[in-house]
């Protein structure tokens, strides 16, 4: 059940999520991204990508724009409709999949790189997706988690005060 409700809360959330994605393909962003993912991924012409959580698309377009070869798995309908669409806007043609990030469908060994980016907050149990992530590696794949502690402030008392002083600022200026 908890599934579903996340892949309904993303879809609701999806047109939101895409304006910014949208906004950041549109930017300096990408090439840094590649650079940094690519830095860090198997040196191969051709990589078998999944890009795990995938949202609008912004890493299953970069990645295919680099000339990978991509998979974009998310649990939401909504954010793969928005990646589908910002994929043909950008020229590209990934693999969308809606699948559960915790029970892949793949077998063993089936990418050389899997990336994921704002998820891990996201899982009930984040080592036992991380092992099934592992799985579909191929040997010297690369695991790449880029994440934050978006609840952090909850547990500090002082930077809950700073997050205080800069939602009022923002508010001020920005209304």
């Amino acid at each position: 059940m908890l599934q579903k409700e996340m892949a309904e809360y993303w879809s609701q959330g999806s047109q939101n999520y895409d304006r910014i994605i949208r906004d950041e393909l549109q930017s300096f962003r990408p090439d840094r991204w590649q650079k940094l993912i690519l830095g860090q991924a198997p040196k191969k012409d051709s990589l078998a990508v999944l890009d795990v959580g995938c949202g609008p698309g912004f890493f299953s377009i970069i990645l295919s724009q680099a000339g990978h070869q991509v998979t974009g798995v998310d649990c939401a309908a909504g954010m793969l409709e928005r990646a589908r669409l910002n994929a043909e806007f950008s020229g590209v043609s990934p693999n969308f999949l809606q699948l559960d990030c915790t029970e892949l469908p793949f077998p063993y060994c089936s990418f050389d790189l899997v990336v994921s980016r704002n998820v891990t907050w996201t899982l009930s149990d984040p080592l036992a997706v991380y092992r099934e992530w592992q799985r579909v590696l191929n040997p010297g794949g690369v695991l790449l988690i880029f994440d934050a502690n978006w609840n952090l402030h909850y547990y500090d008392e002082n930077l809950m005060e700073e997050v205080k002083h800069r939602e009022k600022l923002c508010i001020e200026k920005y209304g």
